[in-house]
């Protein structure tokens, strides 16, 4: 009886999509040209930096590249926030806000992903500019991008569940599925709404929101209901997982909805 129901959530689709997110990493030429790419795409972001690869000694096998030297945020997190001053809980709050809005921007505008940004890839960089701190993201090899229909439909469904629109999330989510043999439309669609309701009611601060819940929650409605997830997602959401720890880390009050709507907004308005 669980076989034929994992298949709604493209079990299949989602292990070839990451098969070919591993076999990317095998050519670092690619992760190379990746490194570039976000630069480019972050160049009026002084507080996010990349290594700068050397073409000239960049090889399939060989990636060089520029040391950045800092501490890597696996580090930085050891110190527990009760034992930080108020000057160092801010400077954590401000650090969570550009990992945050770099992210989103990634995801809403750019629809170029990093898809490996866990706390030993991100590095705590002291500016020689003023008395503060910078993020540098490393190990680019993992990348994604969402085809023009799959980002339109992503929008849209996160921007519904970011306004606690969860019947229009559950209507999305029946309309846009490729397949779908949902016989109860009407009690799927009011679980998701629910579930969004119930999620959203806070607010969508880090402290009163359990991101990895409320996937595997929806995940268990589409089986459940035979709604078909998009595969291309995978790589997206698990994303948003590694990076829910690390905000609540840095700053478990940030509120992902007022930082992420202006994103989708943007976003909404370049894919129209």
């Amino acid at each position: 009886k669980l076989l034929p129901k994992i298949g709604w959530l493209s079990l299949h689709e989602s292990i070839l999509e990451f098969e070919k997110l591993l076999k990317m990493q095998l050519d670092l030429r690619l992760e190379a040209a990746n490194l570039i790419k976000f630069q480019e795409k972050s160049k009026f972001n002084k507080f996010i930096k990349y290594p700068k690869p050397v073409k000239e000694m960049t090889k399939e096998l060989i990636l060089v590249e520029d040391y950045i030297h800092g501490q890597a945020l696996c580090d930085y997190l050891k110190t527990p926030l009760s034992s930080l001053s108020k000057s160092e809980i801010n400077e954590r709050k401000r650090l969570a806000k550009i990992g945050l809005n770099t992210f989103l921007r990634m995801v809403f505008i750019d629809n170029f992903i990093h898809c490996d940004l866990h706390p030993g890839n991100i590095i705590i960089i002291k500016n020689s500019f003023d008395n503060k701190h910078s993020l540098a993201f490393l190990d680019a090899g993992l990348v994604t991008r969402l085809s023009r229909d799959d980002r339109k439909n992503f929008i849209e469904l996160f921007y519904a569940i970011a306004k606690g629109d969860g019947k229009r999330a559950g209507e999305l989510l029946i309309e846009k599925s490729r397949i779908t043999r949902c016989v109860c439309p009407e009690k799927f669609i009011n679980e998701i709404e629910m579930l969004v309701e119930k999620s959203v009611s806070g607010g969508l601060k880090l402290s009163n929101l359990q991101i990895g819940q409320l996937i595997g929650t929806v995940m268990r409605l589409c089986t459940k209901y035979q709604v078909k997830l998009e595969s291309n997602f995978t790589s997206v959401l698990l994303s948003i997982e590694i990076l829910e720890g690390i905000g609540k880390s840095l700053d478990p009050e940030i509120d992902i909805l007022s930082a992420a709507l202006p994103f989708m907004v943007k976003g909404k308005l370049e894919k129209n």
